[in-house]
């Protein structure tokens, strides 16, 4: 009852009342109205309760010790911090140590019986050197055996001798762990040297915290030089009477209003520093080292000096530096550390002599996300921490329980420490403290440790080793020692905004990762195929299916099309649609675009008409080029050509009027306002790409490319360019067989294929053909290059067994950045390896990667990518605020793309790709902004609210759903369906809908992505359970079950309904190359791969394939 009562007048309390005990009676000052009537009647019902917490709010801490009694061998509960450390010798994650340090004194010499004699002094006298622990969670003051000085004498050994025992010693009294039951919570050891002697003590924590150790070691010192008749003057006071006091201290509604103030504070508070640690890190033996810093008084007082005068204490100017540094390598700046306060209340005069752990811990947050002054983030720092501090009676380690209740368990791991002493220690001692000293704390990474005496300053990083990446810490160290350096020297570096520069070694590698300038050919993008069409004109540039076009033909037929356009008064720049399939005369409208000047605009031939028109309107199109078969009305104010209706002209026509910074032409990706964005994409970025590529990978005219890529896809930019500048060929597959390994691979084998450019699943489904096939192919394309998308990182070794002679490249950048800017050649997969590594820069192209307040990260830590070079695009057409939020510059003026991207640069330059920032994602190569899919949805007027997610059902294969709120009684997923085909592509369209009374919304209000995935995954699973065969379906008709088997392995599900919609349970193109693989393999050569895919690829269901397959059998 006592914690409820407590509980609710804090409550009454933070309202701004006053509450006090008066005569007996409840005195309370309040403004008008803000006492309730139901606070009235609770004071009233618990009066005499309440009276009594009113009057235990009068007392001290000092005047509860007072009326404290305890008897010395009762058993006493635990404290909080006590308690930790007990668990955290448990096997917990990063637990399985104790909570203790290694001190190591030089001493001239040391006698270690009279060393002994001492410590059995100090044990007497100070009774939790004598305590032990029980199982229940208690401690109790016990009588133990004598106590014994280990002694080892290694006087007469050589240095290499001697370096290699004392290793070992060291190692093993920085790791014994005791029988906290049993025996005693510490040990000393003298070691004799030839010249002099060390002390060694290793100590837990649990019963001497860093005060106290300092206290013991200035009394052993004292005793030890002093004559034995020191008189023993008795402790009166004890650790166990000062708990047993807190205890009652706590039980206050002071307490509850911190307590409160924590539970508030807990759903603001930011998780640990997210520094990159090793994958096994959590199994690593537990094991610590050492880095030391010192500085001299003089150089301390002067550091003291100045944080004086920006007003914030050494102890604040020190946490402010340690955290810029775990800033500089941590994804994330607004981050929470573990600060260690030695909480010795006041409350009595022999306070000062109680050895015990008095200890508490507080999560302090630290925000850095803003760039500020390094003094500026002092005295936020500094203003945080004491008010944290003003509501320490409710304990860090109570704050971390409820934190690890309202988030998930991982978060709750605080493991990046501050400890300071400073100003505590009042005492210096005879022995010299060696570099053989190290602490460990059970879920500890890295503890910063600043004490202070008549030295000046020392600090120590005491680091568990097997947590991060060889290298990491040695830097973070190094960085810090300067910045703290530079802060003691210089008053006006903390004035400064930028105190923390790369590493030097990490400066130098990623600068020569973007030493890219080279001297490259530079013309228009159409310039060299004018040459070809003039010095190549019998050759062929372009097949498809049994049409083949000459070089000449290329250049009559494009021709015709400028003759066509400069008869219509086409203006230089002008922008012209071009809405055709797949198809040479793709190419021919492209060239005759370019050579009168004009810029080329890509529309979907097959894409929803209102998304055509809003491209048309946004970039003032008033001429597009199609065919007669194009059956949609364009807008009354646009021109329509067709180009099967224009004959031939003369190759003359054929220019090269723009200039190099001109637009060559408009890729549209989704925009996340619903609207495309238009990347306008100028001659010299698009050649500076193009050139460098066919220049690195020696593509020449005896080269040809299977032309798979959509030409609103930029990696047909460089099918089209690329090929035909050197004049090589262009292969294009059939429309209506667009998408069939099979044929693909026919084209390969007897039409010379030497170029692969792809997206990686197209990749994926050729080599799912090719691996089932008994008899391999002799040929396989010399080059491919996958980009667009994740790539497996088993697909090229997968493939080496068919192409042993290819070139595996990986390519990735942007739209935006005129189709490629890094690339990667694969060899052979590392075993540290998560993904392919995006690579290092193309020529004249450079990455950074900037942390939120776009400064420089090292090496390893997650950043977004910026790209910089020739290849960047000139703006979002027509789009002047998008352009600016995205096209940036950085410090030094130079003007970068901010990609969405995050990834991190490698130790040997390369750069790892980690993923999107934002809610745009890529599903099979297809860059897909979900506000788009969202904005669709949103604007049916029966939806009222909607999210779409990509959830990855199956390792590497994303799926979009969407959850909408509305009644599912009234709606149907098929009419949404149906309503929202009007507004977005195909490749767009929810695989699945959920109706939904609410979304999920996170903490600030906001509607929570990932929960709503998490529901999402969750609900799809269900279907995949859910999914029965019918009764029918799954009689005696063999045909039907066994295709239903293989869709079940395929999708890996339990059931699948034979009239359920493959597609809706999880089936794509991709999917479907592999459930024909496995029916072929089944039925044999009487069910072709080819017609079941075509035949699944348009009626998606198991019964449909099944019927198909009945017929053919028959």
């Amino acid at each position: 009852m006592g914690n409820r009562i407590a509980k609710r007048l804090a409550e009454i309390e933070n309202k701004g009342i006053s509450l006090q005990s008066n005569a007996g009676k409840i005195a309370f000052k309040a403004a008008k109205g803000s006492l309730s009537e139901e606070d009235k009647a609770f004071l009233k019902d618990n009066k005499s309760e309440v009276l009594k917490y009113l009057d235990r709010a009068k007392l001290t801490m000092q005047d509860i010790l007072k009326d404290t009694e305890v008897s010395v061998y009762e058993k006493f509960p635990l404290t909080d911090i006590q308690a930790a450390y007990i668990l955290g010798r448990n096997n917990i994650k990063y637990g399985s140590v104790s909570c203790q340090i290694l001190l190591e004194f030089e001493y001239d010499e040391m006698d270690p019986e009279r060393c002994e004699q001492v410590w059995r002094k100090l044990i007497a006298r100070h009774e939790m050197l004598r305590a032990s622990f029980t199982l229940d969670g208690y401690q109790v003051i016990t009588d133990k055996k004598k106590f014994k000085v280990d002694f080892y004498d290694f006087s007469a050994l050589n240095d290499e001798a001697l370096k290699t025992e004392l290793t070992t010693l060291r190692e093993k009294a920085a790791r014994v762990q005791f029988d906290l039951r049993n025996d005693y919570p510490f040990a000393v050891s003298v070691v004799k040297l030839k010249n002099c002697s060390y002390m060694q003590l290793t100590i837990e924590f649990i019963v001497a915290d860093w005060t106290s150790v300092m206290m013991l070691l200035n009394e052993f010192e004292t005793r030890y030089y002093a004559s034995d008749n020191i008189p023993e003057k008795p402790i009166e006071l004890t650790f166990h009477k000062y708990m047993s006091a807190y205890e009652k201290y706590t039980d206050s509604i002071a307490y509850e209003k911190d307590k409160l103030y924590w539970l508030e504070k807990i759903k603001s508070i930011p998780p640990a520093p997210t520094i990159d640690i090793l994958s096994n890190s959590s199994s690593a033996e537990p094991c610590f080292r050492r880095f030391k810093y010192n500085m001299n008084l003089d150089r301390y007082l002067r550091f003291k000096e100045t944080a004086k005068k920006y007003k914030v204490t050494p102890t604040v100017a020190l946490i402010a530096a340690y955290s810029a540094v775990l800033e500089k390598w941590s994804d994330n700046s607004n981050f929470s550390l573990n600060l260690t306060l030695l909480n010795r209340m006041n409350a009595d005069e022999k306070i000062s002599e109680i050895i015990g752990d008095f200890t508490t811990t507080n999560i302090l947050t630290v925000d850095m996300r803003e760039k500020k002054k390094y003094c500026e983030y002092c005295l936020a720092i500094g203003n945080e921490l004491f008010t944290d501090i003003d509501h320490r009676l409710f304990s860090g380690v109570k704050v971390v329980r409820e934190y690890a209740k309202s988030k998930n368990s991982d978060m709750a791991l605080f493991p990046y420490v501050f400890t300071s002493s400073i100003g505590q220690i009042h005492t210096s001692l005879k022995g010299r403290m060696t570099d053989g000293c190290v602490s460990s704390t059970p879920q500890v990474f890295i503890d910063c440790q600043a004490m202070d005496d008549n030295f000046g300053l020392s600090i120590n990083w005491d680091v568990r080793q097997g947590i991060f990446p060889a290298g990491t810490v040695e830097k973070m160290f190094a960085v810090f020692e300067k910045l703290v350096d530079r802060l003691a020297d210089d008053d006006s570096f903390w004035e400064k905004t930028d105190i923390i520069s790369l590493p030097d070694e990490d400066r130098k590698i990623i600068n020569a990762a973007n030493a890219t300038e080279i001297e490259l050919p530079s013309q228009l993008i159409h310039s060299k195929i004018i040459e070809r069409i003039k010095d190549s004109a019998e050759c062929i540039a372009i097949k498809q299916g049994n049409k083949k076009v000459t070089y000449k033909e290329l250049g009559e037929y494009s021709a015709g099309i400028a003759e066509k356009l400069s008869e219509l008064g086409v203006l230089i720049n002008e922008k012209i649609g071009i809405i055709l399939p797949k198809s040479y005369y793709q190419v021919y409208a492209i060239i005759g675009i370019l050579s009168v000047g004009g810029v080329y605009v890509p529309i979907d031939a097959s894409g929803v008409v209102e998304r055509r028109d809003e491209i048309i309107s946004n970039c003032n199109i008033k001429k597009v080029i199609t065919m007669c078969s194009y059956n949609e009305n364009l807008p009354i104010d646009v021109i329509r050509i067709n180009i099967d209706e224009v004959g031939k002209g003369s190759i003359s026509s054929l220019r090269c009027i723009n200039e190099l910074s001109d637009e060559a032409y408009i890729i549209h990706t989704s925009g996340s306002t619903g609207k495309p964005k238009g990347v306008v994409i100028t001659h010299e970025g698009a050649v500076n790409t193009i050139e460098d590529i066919n220049r690195r990978f020696n593509v020449t005219k005896y080269d040809a490319v299977l032309g798979l890529s959509n030409l609103w896809f930029d990696l047909s930019v460089y099918d089209i360019f690329g090929l035909l500048s050197v004049g090589g060929k262009i292969i294009y597959p059939e429309t209506e067989r667009y998408i069939d390994p099979s044929y693909w691979d026919d084209l390969v084998e007897n039409e010379d294929i030497t170029v692969w450019n792809s997206v990686p699943a197209f990749m994926k489904m050729y080599y799912n053909y090719i691996s089932s096939k008994e008899v391999k192919n002799s040929r396989f394309p010399r080059l491919v290059m996958l980009s667009g998308d994740w790539i497996d990182i088993d697909l090229f070794d997968d493939l080496k067994p068919y192409a042993p002679n290819t070139r595996f490249i990986s390519l990735g950048g942007a739209t935006e950045a005129s189709i490629w800017s890094i690339f990667y050649e694969y060899k052979n997969k590392e075993t540290w390896w998560q993904s392919i590594p995006y690579g290092k820069p193309l020529a004249n192209q450079g990455f950074m990667i900037l942390n939120e307040k776009m400064d420089e990260c090292p090496l390893g830590v997650k950043g977004e990518l910026y790209i910089s070079g020739k290849g960047l695009a000139k703006e979002y057409y027509n789009a002047p605020e998008i352009t600016e939020k995205s096209f940036v510059r950085y410090k030094n003026g130079e003007r970068l793309y901010k990609t969405g991207d995050y990834g991190r640069y490698l130790k040997d330059g390369n750069i790892e790709f980690l993923g999107r920032i934002d809610n745009q994602v890529k599903v099979h190569g297809y860059r897909i902004e979900l506000g788009e899919i969202e904005n669709a949805l949103k604007s049916l007027n029966y939806v009222k609210d909607c999210i779409a997610v990509a959830v990855e059902l199956k390792a590497s294969q994303k799926t979009i759903c969407s959850l909408i709120v509305g009644d599912e009684k009234e709606l149907s997923e098929k009419k949404v369906l149906n309503d929202v085909s009007r507004l977005i592509p195909k490749y767009m369209y929810p695989k699945k809908i959920f109706f939904t009374d609410t979304l999920p919304l996170s903490a600030n209000g906001k509607v929570d992505r990932r929960q709503s995935a998490q529901i999402i995954t969750r609900l799809m699973n269900d279907i995949k359970e859910n999914n029965k065969l019918s009764e029918k379906a799954g009689s005696a008709d063999g045909i039907l079950k066994t295709v239903s088997k293989v869709w079940e392995k395929v999708l890996d599900v339990a059931e699948i309904d034979a009239d359920e919609d493959l597609y809706d349970v999880g089936a794509d193109s991709v999917v479907m190359i592999t459930a024909a693989t496995e029916l072929n393999k089944k039925f044999g050569d009487k069910v072709p791969f080819d017609s079941i895919l075509t035949q699944m690829l348009n009626y998606s269901t198991v019964r449909a394939s099944s019927d198909y397959i009945k017929e053919l059998l028959n």
